[in-house]
């Protein structure tokens, strides 16, 4: 259960984990899980969204690029 608890960084979560035990560790770490899924889809879609962006502008550039030499789309 030591190697459990070093995965806690605050002193305040390791306390509260060794008393609760086992059983009840499982439910901190489906605690700390949900608590962490709303940030990272926020960040996954903050970088989705910005990755598709500059896709959307690499492809007007060159379609851009393509009208100014004078050839046919």
């Amino acid at each position: 259960m030591t190697s459990l608890l070093a995965l806690f960084q605050c002193v305040q979560c390791a306390r509260t984990a060794e008393a609760l035990g086992l059983a009840r560790l499982a439910v901190l770490w489906q605690g700390v899980w949900i608590l962490l899924l709303p940030p990272l889809a926020v960040f996954g879609g903050i970088l989705y969204f910005s990755w598709k962006r500059s896709r959307q502008a690499e492809v007007g550039m060159a379609s851009e690029a393509v009208s100014r030499t004078g050839a046919r789309r």
